[in-house]
């Protein structure tokens, strides 16, 4: 009888050639790997005895201690843990276009003039949020955005997540269309706000219909703020309506959007946070393309691959293992009807809503099939890493700075691996 280890089948080895990471999809633990490890866990999952390994069962047994794999006195099959169907069938078996959630831009007007949003331009220094884009065409009519809800809902779509501009700018059209969405079991509301306009009418309904909030936050300085924001009294504004908020019960979270004004404020953070419990993302305004508005104080940090690593799950590695982390389950409609596989994606227009009239057109196309499939395996840099199925990165922003829908311009890992740095 020989000694035998396998891994077990919520556990994926993936290593490209200088590296390696164990992916834990039970509690999202990410495990980096070096020679000479590599090389023994190679032997191993092919079934090697390892009474022929000398004097390296210490790598082995510190495997099992951390709940990752198993001793067999014999060669085994170990089928890794999957979701959906598998590889042979993805390849006879059509698949469902699904929308998960429907981004809509109901308006590109704004109530504050921030100094990085350069009005009527398509410039992209940030993900996903608010911009002021370049007019592009007549407004869609109410009508006309009830029949794309009503589509997407037919396509299982159950998120509707609302950007501008400012969207509370258009308040009765986002109105109607939160009711109207509710009768097509389009239960998820968000809206992505600067939160100076909300009133009490507003707050009451969007508690009354459970509507998550996410509030940009430019400032915890008052001088700073409305610097920035270009509105005087835009702080107190904003921070008057979150004491609301909070007094209310509404689902928010902030979004506090990083800077050369406001670079020196990320020590207040986590006290920000203890204080209104609740989540605080930290993004920032990135160097490409040029521009004066980024922080050079981060300039590291924005291009470190760690900021990047998520914790995934079996569906997440599954998920980035065939899909775009993006483009994969959403459907973005701008003011003027233009379709992109992401609000903020304004370089791949899939089409206008009144040119197509259906949806679906969309998904049966083969360019939105490519953006759809387009998982870390297409992505330069990305396909060469051993850490891309735990990873988060924005297409349009990376298209944006390499001006190359496949380019991999802020994570200086990748770009190590492709030979740049």
């Amino acid at each position: 009888m020989g000694i035998y280890f396998k891994l077990y089948p919520h556990v994926y080895f993936i290593r490209n050639k200088n590296s390696a990471c164990l992916y834990n999809t039970l509690n999202g633990d990410m495990i980096s790997l070096k020679e000479p490890y590599i090389s023994l866990l190679e032997l191993s999952e092919t079934n090697t005895d390892l009474q022929n390994i000398n004097n390296n069962m210490d790598f082995y047994n510190q495997l099992y201690k951390l709940n990752l794999g198993a001793f067999y006195r014999q060669p085994v099959y170990v089928e890794k843990a999957m979701l959906g169907l598998g590889e042979p069938l993805r390849k006879v078996v059509p698949e469902t276009h699904l929308i998960k959630e429907l981004q809509i831009e109901i308006t590109k007007e704004c109530n504050f003039d921030c100094k990085f949003c350069i009005k009527e331009d398509n410039i992209l220094f940030r993900k996903t949020g608010c911009k002021r884009w370049k007019n592009e065409g007549k407004a869609l009519k109410l009508d006309e955005w009830k029949n794309i809800i009503e589509q997407a809902s037919q396509m299982g779509c159950r998120t509707l997540t609302f950007f501008g501009g400012e969207p509370f700018i258009k308040y009765s059209v986002l109105y109607d269309l939160v009711k109207y969405a509710k009768n097509f079991s389009i239960a998820n509301i968000k809206v992505f706000t600067n939160g100076a306009l909300l009133t009490d009418e507003m707050l009451s309904f969007i508690k009354k219909e459970n509507i998550e909030l996410t509030i940009q936050i430019l400032s915890f300085d008052e001088n700073c703020f409305d610097k920035i924001s270009g509105v005087n009294g835009a702080f107190k504004k904003v921070f008057r309506n979150l004491d609301k908020m909070l007094e209310l019960g509404i689902q928010f979270n902030i979004l506090f959007l990083v800077n050369k004004f406001n670079e020196t404020e990320l020590e207040y953070i986590k006290s920000f946070k203890t204080k209104i419990k609740r989540e605080v993302v930290v993004d920032f305004i990135h160097p490409k393309p040029e521009n004066n508005f980024y922080s050079t104080k981060y300039i590291n940090y924005i291009y470190a691959k760690e900021r990047r690593l998520i914790k995934p799950n079996l569906h997440t590695f599954m998920f980035l293992k065939n899909y775009n982390c993006c483009y994969g389950e959403k459907i973005a409609i701008s003011e003027n009807g233009d379709v992109f596989p992401c609000i903020m994606s304004r370089q791949l227009k899939l089409g206008n809503i009144r040119e197509i009239s259906k949806l679906y057109k969309i998904f049966n196309t083969d360019f939105y099939y490519f953006l759809k499939k387009l998982n870390k395996d297409k992505i330069e840099g990305c396909k060469e890493c051993a850490y891309r199925y735990g990873c988060i990165d924005c297409r349009a922003l990376e298209m944006a700075a390499t001006n190359k829908l496949t380019g991999m311009e802020y994570c200086e890992f990748a770009k190590q691996l492709m030979g740049e740095v």
